[in-house]
């Protein structure tokens, strides 16, 4: 597995911003695949967020890092349930 590298508050935003553009993709796919893989993505940017929450001092970075960790877990149960739905057809 790849070492998950430091990550900064803009580039945890911008991630997560394209993780929620690309919801509506994968929320109409029929693809397995690409489901698996936004799964897999989202994991490994919540993995990012948790340790680089860790790694920063300023009282407001942690925040906004706890706020983008909050929204990516609710992002994570959007996919499950999709997820559910599909397997239901």
């Amino acid at each position: 597995m790849q070492e998950i590298q430091d990550l900064t508050l803009h580039g945890a935003e911008k991630w997560t911003h394209a993780m929620f553009k690309n919801l509506g993709w994968v929320a109409i796919s029929d693809d397995n695949d690409m489901i698996l893989n936004y799964k897999k993505a989202v994991s490994k940017l919540l993995e990012s967020l948790k340790k680089s929450h860790g790694i920063y001092t300023d009282k407001d970075i942690k925040t906004q890092f706890v706020i983008l960790y909050k929204k990516v877990v609710k992002l994570q149960k959007l996919i499950e349930k999709f997820e559910k739905c599909q397997s239901t057809f």
